[in-house]
């Protein structure tokens, strides 16, 4: 008889509960993007939205121009709810249709809309069921709207409802974020704030570089690489770092591998280096 060697397999399962999980096909809400896209790549490349460094314009482009259709449903039990109804009708002769609306009543009217005339008058004689959708909206979506929510005033929306009109102001002047974002949050705001108000969100935008470890990673309480301003200016010895770690939210797992990363980068802590050289260190 033959060998036979024991193939390993991953069960993923959850981190709080231990639960298995399993994964479940489920229909998906999707926004088509080619057009917004098309809109924020051209306040780009136009400079009607400028991005500083000037080299951001490229990956900016990258995104923009390769971009898919954008899933946007997310099954979880926090967020923005996505404003979508299934309207049905008793008997089963009027199909069940899916639509987008503010509210139920405007669901219904905007469903009833859509039906023929024969159907329309047998929709008049039978019980109405609207149910919204409960996938909520992805974070970066909700995220996206920031510009529409804080700086939503006429005086700034009215002049410019005409996209070709030229010298549109803009909803702010000046947004500051990391690079790493760009496409996710920025580009986000751009593509549903034309869309949405017909005018940038921005004028400028300013991306700032990442502050990184030593092996050039990002910080992450995972990776416990992370490191607290105040700890460099006044100084801090491995176990204060340490105790820092131990009171974040992390799995025991993470808190473990955070733990010796911690002890592998700063053996002896931090010395007191003062405010002065975190700031230079900061510019350069």
């Amino acid at each position: 008889m033959g060998k036979r060697d024991a193939e390993q397999s991953v069960i993923s399962r959850c981190s709080r509960s231990g639960d298995v999980i399993e994964p479940m096909l489920m229909p998906q809400w999707y926004v088509r993007c080619s057009e917004l896209a098309q809109r924020a790549n051209n306040l780009v490349q136009e400079k009607a939205i400028e991005l500083i460094p000037d080299r951001q314009r490229a990956v900016w482009n990258s995104w923009m121009s390769g971009i898919d259709d954008w899933c946007v449903s997310r099954q979880l039990w926090w967020g923005h709810r996505i404003p979508v109804y299934r309207v049905s009708w008793d008997g089963g002769e009027i199909g069940d249709m899916w639509v987008a609306a503010e509210s139920e009543q405007q669901a219904q009217l905007k469903a009833v809309g859509k039906l023929g005339s024969e159907d329309k008058a047998l929709a008049a004689n039978l019980q109405c069921t609207i149910i919204q959708d409960e996938d909520v909206l992805d974070t970066w979506f909700s995220s996206g709207l920031l510009p529409l929510t804080a700086f939503n005033q006429p005086s700034v929306l009215a002049p410019a409802r005409d996209m070709n009109a030229t010298n549109q102001p803009s909803l702010s002047s000046v947004l500051e974020t990391g690079q790493d974002i760009l496409f996710f949050w920025v580009a986000r705001m751009a593509m549903l704030c034309t869309y949405f108000a017909k005018v940038p969100p921005f004028s400028t935008v300013l991306l700032h570089p990442m502050v990184r470890d030593a092996q050039g990673r990002k910080m992450s309480k995972s990776l416990g690489n992370i490191v607290d301003p105040m700890d460099i200016i006044n100084g801090a010895e491995l176990s204060q770092l340490q105790k820092t770690l131990q009171n974040g939210h992390m799995t025991e797992q993470e808190l473990d591998k955070g733990m010796r990363e911690l002890k592998k980068l700063y053996p002896n802590g931090f010395q007191s280096f003062g405010a002065d050289a975190l700031r230079f260190t900061l510019l350069v």
